[in-house]
């Protein structure tokens, strides 16, 4: 496996692994938070979504201004097709520009970024919705 594979399948278990989080998300708690100061879901998702449209603009070379872009439907649907969009921009960016630059920033607003959250969200359903599988973010744990 290179290194274009590697990331390629990080970014596949990622991107199962927050979907898995949002999946049935119940809609009174897209807008609560589990501590103060953290992120809310729909907040989180539309960060999420920010972070590839961050890789979108680094590799046209314009400088991103965080927290600047916004999801046009600010409904649950609205920013899980929002966060869906701006994601799959991002990948066609990745395989038509596959500099080691661009790879790297992948690593790091995506694959990465996306794990963290992942980490987050998995406390934040766990402590909201205690029924709620933490292992259904692996696939084949549904």
């Amino acid at each position: 496996m290179d290194a274009r594979e590697l990331l390629e399948k990080t970014l596949q278990n990622t991107h199962y692994q927050v979907s898995a989080c949002f999946r049935d998300l119940k809609p009174e708690l897209w807008d609560r938070k589990l501590v103060e100061g953290a992120l809310t879901p729909r907040e989180t998702l539309e960060h999420l979504a920010d972070c590839c449209i961050a890789i979108q603009r680094v590799s046209r070379g314009e400088k991103h201004e965080w927290h600047s872009t916004h999801s046009p439907d600010p409904s649950e649907e609205g920013m899980m097709r929002h966060y869906e969009s701006e994601r799959a921009k991002a990948l066609q960016v990745l395989a038509d520009n596959p500099s080691p630059q661009l790879f790297d920033q992948a690593i790091d607003y995506m694959a990465l970024h996306e794990a963290y959250h992942v980490g987050q969200m998995v406390q934040f359903r766990i402590h909201f919705e205690p029924e709620w599988n933490s292992y259904s973010i692996y696939e084949g744990h549904a």
